[in-house]
């Protein structure tokens, strides 16, 4: 039997901990994804080989890999079955987005389509000019609410006004006290 020296053991015993906290940590986190962080790493391990797969359900976002070949882009639903959208390599170009190095395409299941996200060919459809005007001016006219701010400076002004009557009628007392107290002495 091997004997180790203890500082070896003991260095041993706290690399094995710390892994273990750190496999526990990454697994963690991709359960809280639900899945994403693994996936994630696939496609940037791929070094542009796969593609990220954002999965619009119509109640949940999920993400797979998935790779573009043969006029197709192809990944896997949840259900582990290979699914196949097919789309020309030129048209494909403008459904890929990159986010954080990586490459991203958004995907309606329920369609079996790509989606595009490019708003600034979104075109308003059926809208009365004259309505949109009235609302934009209604938005417009909201009142807006108090910043903190400037109610702290609406209550400062109310209690220098309270404070400017309370002196003026010390001040009007004082006359009277004074006036009183002439009289009395008989000086005034």
């Amino acid at each position: 039997m091997i004997k180790i020296d203890p500082i070896l053991q003991e260095i041993i015993n706290y690399m094995i901990s710390f892994g273990g906290v750190i496999f526990l940590l990454f697994f963690s986190l991709n359960f809280l994804t639900k899945g994403f962080l693994l996936t994630y790493l696939r496609v940037k391990a791929s070094q542009g080989k796969r593609i990220l797969a954002r999965i619009n359900t119509a109640s949940d976002i999920y993400y797979k890999p998935g790779k573009f070949a043969d006029g197709h882009f192809i990944y896997k639903d949840r259900s582990k079955t290979e699914k196949s959208i097919p789309i020309a390599s030129v048209e494909f170009h403008d459904f890929v987005r990159h986010t954080m190095g990586v490459p991203v395409v958004e995907i309606n299941e329920e369609g079996e389509k790509l989606v595009n996200k490019d708003f600034e060919i979104v075109k308003l459809v059926n809208v009365d000019p004259a309505r949109q005007n009235s609302l934009i001016l209604r938005i417009k006219n909201l009142p807006k609410k108090n910043s903190q701010q400037e109610q702290i400076k609406w209550i400062i002004r109310i209690a220098l006004v309270v404070i400017c009557c309370f002196i003026a009628w010390k001040l009007i007392k004082v006359e009277e006290l004074i006036i009183n107290l002439g009289k009395i002495s008989g000086n005034l």
